[in-house]
């Protein structure tokens, strides 16, 4: 499986609007390999939902924004995207109506009176998707300077602790699989504890739908397991016997989904590798504060994605299975 690409879509809403995204914004991007959205679709509870929405322009490989109703939420949000050199493809249905400052911009504009409009409205959205993608110029000019460079090292996110973050959650593998099951998880350190503790019925869930797992650990009888026990964590060579023992005796029935290795290198970093297209990585800081460390999310593509994943298989080729 390959990572699918996101999309989010900025427009107003309402029983009219809600049609158009249901039936023409979102199968028109879903049909060119996006994984598509938008704003009323989230459901975290007690958090403000301009974040959500901030977040999902952050992440998003393209936006589709509507400004027919010249909706100040939704200029608003053009505006964030714009700030971080986000591809967009803008719609009108009436060219008096794009704001000034828009109108040296490309925009797709549509007459739903006209027959026919829906067919001709779908292809011009995708025809748009091609060409943005294609294009690997960050236009307009981000407002933020880092936006290109973060582009560059495919930086999809950053979360300032570790602890702000945990990867291994079924919303966060919807996310980035596009709502469909993982075919290969691959983890060196990173959230198993918290995999063993609170992530039983996703492991199975996942396992009963056909995705393998490949674990890299710390030998618990190695010297480098008695400097991290010291320094970082007094239970960690406990909690890795533990992890073991954990999947042989509860997951027997799917043995040949999952892989163990261990070695005895100092580890430096740790990372989960999803279906090699989305990569989770934290750098290591042998001491009580290792929680505290920050977390990025890589996308394939950039130079960060396939400095780590080399990193992953190295280490796992010197490893040795249990």
């Amino acid at each position: 499986m390959t990572g699918r690409k996101s999309a989010f879509v900025l427009m107003p809403f309402g029983d009219r609007y809600d049609s158009y995204y249901s039936c023409i914004f979102k199968p028109s991007l879903e049909a060119f390999g996006y994984s598509v959205t938008r704003g009323d679709e989230f459901s975290v509870p007690q958090r403000p939902i301009i974040q959500d929405i901030t977040d999902a322009i952050i992440q998003s490989d393209l936006l589709l924004c509507d400004i027919s109703e010249e909706n100040p939420n939704v200029l608003y949000e053009l505006g964030l995207a714009h700030a971080v050199g986000k591809p967009v493809i803008l719609l009108s249905q009436k060219k008096e109506n794009i704001p000034f400052d828009l109108r040296h911009l490309r925009m797709i504009t549509y007459d739903y009176t006209l027959p026919g409009w829906e067919s001709k409205l779908t292809e011009n959205i995708k025809s748009a998707a091609r060409v943005l993608e294609s294009s690997r110029e960050i236009w307009p000019t981000p407002l933020l300077p880092q936006a290109e460079e973060l582009r560059t090292l495919g930086i999809k996110r950053i979360f300032r602790q570790r602890k702000d973050a945990s990867p291994i959650t079924e919303a966060l593998f919807k996310d980035v699989t596009g709502g469909e099951s993982p075919k290969m998880v691959q983890m060196m350190g990173q959230s198993l504890a918290w995999l063993k503790d609170k992530g039983n019925e996703l492991l199975s869930q996942l396992l009963n739908m056909g995705c393998r797992f490949q674990f890299l650990l710390l030998d618990p009888k190695s010297k480098i397991m008695k400097i991290r026990t010291s320094q970082e964590n007094p239970d960690l060579k406990n909690e890795c016997e533990g992890f073991i023992r954990w999947i042989h005796q509860s997951f027997e029935v799917h043995e040949r989904q999952i892989e163990i290795r261990l070695h005895d290198l100092i580890p430096t970093m740790g990372m989960t590798i999803i279906d090699n297209h989305t990569l989770y990585v934290t750098p290591y800081a042998m001491t009580q504060r290792s929680h505290s460390m920050p977390m990025l999310i890589l996308k394939k593509g950039g130079v960060l994605f396939a400095a780590f994943s080399c990193e992953f298989e190295r280490v796992w080729k010197k490893g040795y299975s249990i």
